[in-house]
């Protein structure tokens, strides 16, 4: 205990300190107090004298604040003590105090000396709060995350348990190096750590990892710099498994390559198939068709000119005969186009516009660049298959008045190009599973590693490109 007189005059001097609280305290009541301690309790230096002091301090502090003044007045406390007291008007302050006894006009009193420390207790609250936000965002994570500093990790959350097996005080103060499989992997790994404290911006990349059992997995790998500076040289780091994602995507990418090889090869099975029925519809059936059409021509001009009745039977009947050929014909021509075969591209896509324009009455403007257009015969069939597909959407569709058409062969790719001046698709309709026609169309172009675009044009309708590698 520590124990002295002091002159009124230093009493008074105290009184006036202005950053720090100043009182006497005799038998548990106020005897004197400074401006700052009434200012602070609300209440005037008048009211507080004969106050208890105890009345001031918040209920729930009350026996810890008497216990530790009378352990520092005994001597076995020499650091102030820290708890909350309540003003008049129930504002809460914290502020720490140290207590001294004293003589007091000639009686043994207690001298109080405090400060408030609200701001810092609550920014001190604050940090910790912080701290725990961080702390429980951080165990969130489902990713293993590091920080790392000088080569050590210097801190983990328990993502680093799922990801690698190890546990997270098990990997503080320890290289990185037990995380890669081989030392060529850690060092290019630590090339690309050196150079994201040197540029100051967070880098990522895919790296082969181990486990601690042994077990190597793909990771993806994100490192951002703490600090602002490169002097700092910390960085947090966070490891996120995709082996899983990775055998996904190429079991995804397999049956992609799968469904579109079984795609070509029914297709490829089709064509033929169309082929063979076009050929017999014209070999046979037309050939015979054609007999019987002669048969019918010679046959009416063997009848007298008094079989009236008998001469309009035959002539109906070679009228009708004459239709089912050109039904016929129109049947195996769309089965798969004679000009195809023996003309060319060129010439089976100003065919098919005529056609098409014959049909419906819609006007078709064909572009061709340059005028013959050489290719094998399966990329040949594909484009024609595309223009027939995308003139079949325009007239189901579109309500256009011109079609445009434009073929070009130019640096090794050959384009196809089909524009109506219709109402426009709508963009609803471009990701429907059962939009059959415009998936038929993208994938006969990426059978052939080649490129598919659909879009509603400014000035009205849809315009359609396909683009094919040449060879």
């Amino acid at each position: 205990m520590v124990s002295r007189s002091l002159t009124q005059s230093l009493l008074t001097a105290l009184e006036k300190t202005p950053k720090a609280g100043v009182y006497v305290i005799h038998r548990g009541k106020f005897v004197m107090v400074n401006d700052f301690t009434a200012a602070r309790s609300g209440y005037r230096k008048e009211e507080m004298i004969g106050m208890e002091a105890i009345e001031i301090i918040h209920p729930e502090d009350r026996k810890m604040a008497r216990a530790n003044a009378i352990s520092m007045l005994k001597g076995e406390r020499n650091t102030p003590y820290v708890f909350r007291t309540v003003s008049r008007t129930g504002e809460i302050h914290w502020i720490t105090e140290a207590v001294s006894s004293i003589h007091y006009q000639g009686q043994r009193a207690v001298l109080g000396t405090s400060l408030d420390v609200t701001e810092l207790v609550m920014a001190q609250k604050e940090i910790e709060e912080l701290k725990a936000l961080e702390a429980s965002i951080l165990e969130a994570i489902p990713h293993a995350v590091l920080g790392w500093e000088e080569g050590k990790i210097i801190f983990a959350n328990r993502g680093v348990e799922k990801v690698f097996g190890w546990g997270a005080s098990e990997l503080i103060h320890r290289d990185m190096d037990i995380l890669f499989p081989a030392e060529a992997h850690y060092a290019r790994f630590m090339r690309n750590l050196y150079l994201t404290l040197k540029l100051q911006r967070t880098f990522y990349t895919e790296f082969v990892c181990r486990t601690r059992h042994g077990l190597d997995i793909d990771c993806l790998i994100s490192a951002t710099p703490i600090g602002v500076y490169e002097r700092d040289r910390r960085l947090v780091i966070t490891f996120e498994d995709i082996t899983d994602r990775k055998r996904i995507g190429k079991e995804l990418e397999e049956s992609r390559r799968r469904l579109r090889k079984l795609t070509a090869h029914l297709q490829d099975i089709r064509e033929k198939e169309r082929a063979h029925l076009a050929r017999e519809l014209h070999d046979e059936l037309g050939q015979l068709l054609t007999a019987l059409h002669m048969d019918l021509v010679i046959l009416s001009q063997q009848i007298g000119p008094h079989e009236t009745r008998l001469k309009e039977t035959t002539s109906s009947m070679v009228t009708l005969l004459q239709k089912i050929m050109e039904t016929l014909r129109r049947i195996y021509q769309d089965l798969r186009p004679a000009v195809l075969d023996h003309l060319g591209l060129t010439a089976a896509v100003c065919w098919q516009a005529e056609e098409f324009q014959r049909r419906t009455d819609i006007i078709c403007d064909v572009n061709i660049y340059p005028e013959e257009i050489a290719l094998d015969t399966e990329r040949t069939l594909t484009l024609f298959r595309i223009l027939q597909e995308a003139l079949t959407n325009v007239a189901r569709h579109a309500k256009a008045t011109q079609v445009n058409i434009s073929l070009r062969k130019e640096g090794g790719k050959v384009s196809l190009t089909v524009e109506d001046n219709g109402c426009g698709i709508d963009e609803g309709c471009l990701d429907k599973p059962d939009s059959f026609g415009l998936l038929g169309i993208k994938e006969r172009a990426y059978l052939w590693g080649g490129e598919f675009y659909i879009s509603k044009r400014e000035q009205g309708g849809t315009m359609v490109r396909v683009s094919l590698p040449a060879r």
